[in-house]
């Protein structure tokens, strides 16, 4: 399937669970995938309960919040080479390096992450 040429909602169907990354109407759209009783979790906005409703399914919200001891575990972990990160992009810190990499973020097409470089 390429998200360039494919919808995916037309495509298939009957899942169990969604994780929704993106929001807005890929969101909309992961809600016609699922099966009667499925869930949609999503990491980028709230889901619409009303749609939800109509469809049958579960939705929510989750949302990380920062914790220094997990924190510290995960930099040990990427210290021992037991994780590695996948840095796709790297731009500068200034004006247009900032803007170069919110516009790559809102493209939702960048791939690994997005670092900002502090001299």
């Amino acid at each position: 399937m390429s998200y360039k040429e494919d919808d995916f909602a037309e495509l298939i169907d009957d899942y169990d669970i969604v994780v929704d990354t993106m929001g807005g109407a890929i969101q909309e759209k992961s809600f016609d995938v699922l099966k009667k009783g499925g869930k949609l979790v999503s990491i980028a906005q709230p889901p619409d309960e009303r749609l939800a409703a109509e469809n049958g399914v579960k939705a929510g919200f989750l949302w990380l919040e920062p914790d220094g001891k997990q924190l510290t575990e995960l930099g040990k972990l990427l210290e021992n080479g037991k994780v590695k990160a996948n840095i796709g992009h790297t731009f500068p810190l200034n004006q247009d390096g900032l803007r170069s990499a919110h516009e790559l973020s809102q493209s939702h097409h960048a791939k690994g992450k997005i670092a900002i470089e502090i001299k």
